[in-house]
């Protein structure tokens, strides 16, 4: 009788531990290519936005960049007083607001832009893709002084500004809920 010849169970077995060493080296390596491009994403959003509002700052001053927005309907850009006003309805006009943002949160692929200080950070305005804000809690706090800040601002770029700075940051909040450590500081003329 001929017998047939198959794998036998110690070979089967180191084939097996061979494949999940390959697998246990590749698959951190993959995380980490997926994390540094959103990364990159999120370094490019900043610069983009950087260089559009060097542009744009120069039409207001520092007394003039920061008010609450309240939506009352005016979508006509000369008539905005406060550049944080500016800055929302000019993504809102140009197509980068409500549906079609060409900003994306990595993390989140939500597209809007979102005043902080009217919103605040409840469950619909997690992890935008721009947040325009003067709160000071984004600016000198890592933590995000919230308890959920870190989840909710994830992957957002930020624009800080106040009244009566000579300034505009904008920076990104990474993967760990951090300030990026890369802070663009636009001064004002």
């Amino acid at each position: 009788m001929k017998k047939n010849k198959g794998f036998t169970l110690i070979e089967l077995i180191v084939v097996i531990a061979i494949l999940a060493i390959l697998a246990a080296i590749l698959v951190p390596v993959m995380l980490n290519s997926v994390s540094d491009a959103n990364e990159a994403v999120l370094r490019a959003n900043c610069s983009g936005i950087q260089s559009f509002i060097k542009v744009e700052s120069m039409k207001f001053d520092s007394n003039h960049l920061f008010k609450n927005s309240a939506d009352n309907g005016n979508k006509n850009l000369e008539e905005q007083t406060y550049f944080s006003r500016y800055l929302e309805v000019y993504f809102e006009q140009s197509g980068y607001g409500k549906n079609s943002f060409a900003m994306r949160n990595p993390y989140s692929e939500k597209t809007g832009i979102l005043n902080y200080e009217s919103y605040k950070l409840v469950d619909a305005y997690r992890q935008q893709a721009l947040v325009v804000s003067n709160n000071s809690n984004l600016k000198y706090d890592n933590t995000l002084s919230l308890s959920d800040g870190k989840t909710y601002l994830k992957g957002s770029v930020i624009i800080y500004l106040d009244n009566g700075y000579d300034y505009i940051e904008i920076y990104y909040i990474d993967k760990d809920g951090a300030k990026s450590s890369t802070v663009n500081i636009i001064p004002l003329k």
